[in-house]
């Protein structure tokens, strides 16, 4: 968590690819039913964030999946709220790998 408020703040120490080191990620593994997602949602609001679920293997089509990112990660608040977007890929692990690459391509492609 505190990595993560770091991150929003433009503090953290630590960056994970030069790619995609204006991108904080955090991979959470493990058992089904442990509370990965939980733990990304509560991560998510506690350091100031709204969290926007987008379960990857509901469509395993690269169009389809990354259009869901990108309407998550540019969702407007509703109500005035400005809390910055935080998009939760649940499992992730089912993808097919061309959806995988084009995620990637989007991950790492610069801010405008």
């Amino acid at each position: 968590l505190r990595w993560l408020l770091g991150f929003h703040r433009g503090k953290s120490e630590k960056k994970v690819d030069r790619d995609v080191e204006n991108v904080p990620l955090v991979l959470l593994s493990g058992p089904p039913g442990s509370g990965k997602t939980t733990l990304a949602h509560i991560a998510a609001k506690q350091a100031g964030y709204k969290p926007y679920e987008v379960n990857a293997s509901d469509d395993r089509s690269a169009g389809v999946l990354v259009d869901r990112v990108l309407h998550a990660a540019n969702a407007q608040a509703v109500f005035g709220e400005r809390k910055r977007p935080c998009v939760i890929l649940d499992e992730i692990d089912g993808i097919a790998q061309p959806a995988a690459r084009k995620l990637l391509t989007l991950l790492r492609k610069p801010a405008t």
